[in-house]
């Protein structure tokens, strides 16, 4: 497997990345790519979405990922629990549970033609679903004014 980080670390952040974890990240070979304008060339050259994270809102990797037809392997967390359907555009693991995360990966490379599934599955499930433009849509359906006069 080739590992690829993309996202800056947030060093103020509660649950930011040790400086024990950023060592053994860059001693075992992991790409670090800090910033980029071209994400979608990350996307592009990789198969799976790998999300581990305790506590999210709407993750953007996720709708990032989904729109380029990839399938995410997430954790079992608000925020990304909502974007993921298990065995349908993905799988969902708990955090911290690398077993599990080794066992999807596998099946992923046991079974290709599963990537492809998942990730159309996660462009018509979520990508469409949660595009800027529904999204966008159902704020000012919210905000429609006509709505509470009826």
């Amino acid at each position: 497997y080739i590992f690829t980080l993309v996202g800056e670390q947030d060093n103020e952040h509660p649950d930011k990345l040790l400086d024990d974890d950023v060592r053994e990240i860059e001693e075992i070979g992991i790409e670090w790519v800090p910033w980029t304008d071209l994400i979608e060339k990350y996307y592009a050259d990789n198969d799976v979405l790998l999300f581990m994270s305790k506590r999210e809102g709407g993750p953007r990797a996720i709708l990032e990922a989904s729109s380029t037809g990839m399938p995410t392997i997430d954790s079992n967390c608000i925020g990304v629990r909502e974007l993921i359907f298990d065995g349908e555009t993905g799988y969902r693991v708990e955090t911290g549970a690398i077993d599990d995360i080794i066992e999807k990966l596998e099946y992923y490379r046991a079974n290709p033609s599963l990537i492809a599934d998942h990730g159309r599955a996660a462009r018509k499930m979520i990508a469409e679903e949660f595009s800027l433009d529904n999204a966008t849509k159902a704020q000012l359906q919210m905000y429609d004014r006509s709505a509470f006069n009826a």
